[in-house]
């Protein structure tokens, strides 16, 4: 998974969730910069992987994870890649509500079992 800021926190939950129930191994990276572009370097921690899933509590369209996973397929044209990211809805105004949009522990975990599957 590569992740950044509160992502990684919950990509480190989710990860730990599928160890403990037997699922599969999973790594989680924390990207502590966008600029410049740690691309080359998650590249090549991706490159070998069975999967990499790109996780940002932004939109998708133009999010930090979405230019990464684009610049690594690139790279590796064959590697299975997964975006996940805030929900393509408008931004609601309570707080309580949020947890509808972003990319929660549980979503996460999901869509790790999904990209371990193929």
């Amino acid at each position: 998974v590569v992740a950044t800021s509160l992502m990684s926190v919950r990509a480190r939950e989710a990860a730990e969730r599928l160890s403990a129930a037997g699922g599969p191994s999973v790594s989680v990276v924390n990207v502590t910069r966008i600029t410049p572009s740690p691309w080359r370097e998650i590249a090549a921690l991706v490159d070998g992987r069975e999967f990499a899933v790109f996780l940002d509590e932004s939109r998708g369209p133009g999010s930090p994870a979405s230019y990464l996973l684009a610049r690594v397929a690139e790279t590796d044209p064959g590697a299975r890649l997964r975006l996940v990211c805030c929900a393509d809805a408008p931004s609601p105004f309570s707080t309580a509500l949020l947890d509808e949009i972003v990319p929660t522990v549980e979503r996460i975990e999901e869509s790790l079992r999904e990209a371990a599957a193929g």
